[in-house]
């Protein structure tokens, strides 16, 4: 059987082909946030030490390092849709954790991998993805019998307190032509990120094949400098 050991959510876009132009400074504070998070998620599960383990977007690569600490006998394969992201990533591990890490640049939904891995973990990325059902199925095929889905993400909630905000701005007469749209009316501000609730997520997972499923919300309060 393959189950799902935790799927955390956090209060707080990948469609099939999407991938943001990589600029190194902007990312940063929201690697270090994600770098943290995974950390939690990766406390939760005790790695034996020889997982072949496959990281699902691996993004600059903090928790790609630290994946291949906890598996000393194991190896890994990272996985970004971004070539420059990847090699930041490869030059994070650095040493001889390169040796027993691949680095390949791809978006998961064309990666072919046939009951090859003990772990999937993916920190931070579901939210971008639109079709989780897709998703799951092929995470599900990917993973040996057994086998184990290791994953936290943005979830249903996140950015509402900031859209409130934003609409009263949009409101206001001196912004509201930021916010209009082709014919002049103003547009209430949106978000076009899959932010999943844990019932719908379970729902899809389960729906894959997975069993144990334990997915879960938890509310993170993120503060960003101000410049």
């Amino acid at each position: 059987m393959r189950r799902l050991f935790k799927c955390w959510m956090m209060r707080r876009k990948v469609v099939t082909g999407f991938c943001m132009d990589f600029e190194r400074e902007p990312w940063m504070a929201g690697a270090l946030l994600l770098e943290k998070w995974g950390l939690s998620l990766l406390e939760q599960h005790p790695f034996r030490g020889d997982e072949m383990v496959l990281d699902a977007g691996c993004g600059l690569g903090g928790t790609t390092r630290r994946l291949l600490e906890r598996i000393p006998n194991g190896s890994l394969v990272a996985v970004d849709c971004d070539g420059a992201v990847l090699e930041v990533a490869r030059q994070a591990v650095g040493g001889a954790g390169v040796t027993r890490a691949e680095f390949v640049k791809s978006d998961l939904f064309d990666l072919a991998f046939d009951k090859r891995f003990d772990v999937v973990f993916s920190n931070g990325a579901f939210h971008w993805i639109e079709d989780h059902e897709k998703l799951f199925k092929l995470m599900h095929r990917w993973l040996k019998p057994g086998g184990i889905l290791l994953a936290q993400c943005c979830g249903h909630g996140c950015f509402d307190a900031a859209l409130r905000i934003l609409g009263r701005i949009a409101r206001q007469p001196k912004f509201s032509r930021y916010f209009k749209d082709e014919e002049g009316r103003v547009e209430s501000p949106r978000v076009s990120y899959n932010f999943s609730s844990n019932d719908t997520a379970a729902f899809h997972l389960e729906s894959a094949g997975f069993s144990r499923v334990q997915a879960s919300l938890r509310n993170e309060t993120v503060q960003f400098d101000s410049e």
